[in-house]
């Protein structure tokens, strides 16, 4: 991080603001609305056709029209608001891999996601919007009170990430641009794809004291800690990206002996809330405002889940997200948090796909993790709405939407083939592939689109 006028003001009023009170949040967030309102009016020819019915000095979120992704997708040229920058010219530089962590014309951070509905997005972040986020790391993201001897055995031994690799995921991009701006610093990213043996092996030899990942890729370490295969000494463990559990929670740091520190963040805003020791995640709302609604995207109260949430990013201004659906249910909590934190504390319901444990035909019990899966699917095969699902001990199903214009059984035999071929290559070769006739789709209770997860059959 480069500590400039612009950053170190932006530290001073992160650390004040809350300090201040509800008010004080509330105030800030209102006056960067607005400024971002005029902005996208001004310069997103999109913008300006969804708002040309409501009157220029309109800034109430409550009447402005929700927006998915799918529907700014579809326009992304005049959803940007610099006139220079096409989706082809993007097409083009997300293609080389090798550019995975730079910026895009040296001045715009680029991410791609596929997201969990099935609609593959692509997100630009201008020069203010990345100095608030690592603003807001540098100011509020605690590693709850780890001292000052755990901090230097961080830095000494060293950062490992275990992420989605292969592509400008945000995760991966901001790691690997980190690497190159701190090159002094023992930091390694590892793909999770890995077989979990290989994995254990590079874990092992690196020795790192701060692990990053998804939950559910910690969870499944941790088991091979408490069963001895797994010999880390860390001082944090990092968890983002899919839900978190107090009982997952308590069994990573009973396995590892550490603490762990929790972020909820996502592609449309890196740092949008941070947790407590409470199991709390505290939305940086001078930043980022979160509307829990439900189905009709009418508000819901405190302490229900929401169908969904909409976010508006306060920061980015050259691909304005207002009234975002962002698909994730969350649930306000409606008192204040112990902890003390004065910002709002929410949980998330959503990203509640599982990993899947199998028997090796050597009798070991193999995990396969949610995001390895899903990945190899819809990177291999460029398919981004299906569902597997865990029916037996050795069986998955497969719901499919084939993408129009390909040979549907084609498509199916090779989405087979290539999930018998996967689970084989993770120790499991007696896996049965079953073709599901239903289209993929939401949960029924929750209204959650989930990809992986377990619903034992009887045989």
């Amino acid at each position: 991080m480069t500590l400039n006028w612009k950053m170190t003001s932006y530290l001073w009023d992160l650390w004040t603001t809350p300090r201040m009170g509800q008010a004080a949040i509330a105030t800030r967030a209102g006056k960067r609305l607005a400024d971002l309102l005029t902005f996208a009016r001004s310069r997103s020819p999109f913008y300006q056709r969804l708002y040309r019915h409501l009157p220029p000095n309109c800034f109430e979120l409550a009447v402005l029209p929700p927006v998915n992704k799918g529907q700014l997708m579809a326009n992304f040229d005049d959803w940007v608001t610099d006139p220079r920058i096409s989706r082809a010219e993007l097409d083009g530089f997300l293609a080389d891999h090798s550019l995975i962590g730079h910026l895009f014309r040296d001045r715009y951070a680029v991410f791609t996601s596929s997201g969990t509905t099935g609609q593959p997005g692509i997100y630009l972040h201008d020069d203010q919007a990345q100095s608030v986020y690592e603003a807001l790391l540098a100011a509020r993201f605690d590693p709850q009170g780890l001292g000052s001897r755990a901090l230097a055995r961080i830095g000494r031994r060293g950062f490992a990430m275990i992420a989605a690799t292969g592509g400008h995921f945000a995760g991966t991009a901001t790691w690997e641009r980190w690497r190159r701006l701190n090159p002094t610093v023992a930091a390694r990213v590892f793909s999770v794809a890995l077989p979990v043996e290989e994995l254990v092996e590079q874990l092992n030899d690196f020795q790192p004291a701060f692990l990053a990942s998804y939950p559910s890729t910690i969870a499944l370490l941790a088991r091979e800690q408490r069963e001895g295969r797994l010999r880390l000494k860390l001082s944090a463990a990092w968890l983002g990206g899919e839900g978190l559990s107090a009982m997952v929670r308590q069994e990573i740091e009973q396995a590892f002996g550490c603490r762990t520190v929790e972020d909820y963040g996502t592609s449309e805003f890196m740092n949008i809330a941070f947790g407590c020791q409470q199991g709390w995640l505290h939305v940086n709302a001078d930043w980022v405002i979160l509307e829990p609604v439900d189905a009709l995207d009418r508000p819901v109260p405190p302490g229900t889940p929401s169908h969904t949430v909409l976010l508006t990013n306060l920061a980015n201004h050259i691909q304005p997200f207002i009234r975002f659906r962002l698909g994730d249910s969350i649930n306000v909590k409606p008192e204040p948090c112990s902890c003390g934190n004065p910002l709002p504390a929410i949980r998330v319901e959503g990203r509640s796909d599982e990993t899947l444990y199998f028997t090796a035909a050597d009798g070991r019990k193999v995990g396969i993790m949610p995001i390895p899966l899903t990945s190899m699917v819809e990177d291999d095969y460029d398919i981004h709405r299906f569902q597997i699902i865990r029916t037996g001990p050795a069986r998955l199903d497969l719901r499919l939407e084939v993408p129009t214009g390909r040979e549907p059984e084609r498509t199916w035999q090779q989405v087979e083939a290539g999930l018998k071929r996967f689970m084989a290559e993770h120790g499991i070769e007696n896996i049965t592939v079953r073709r599901d006739p239903q289209p993929p789709q939401a949960d029924k209770a929750s209204g959650k689109f989930r990809q992986v997860w377990t619903r034992l059959e009887e045989d």
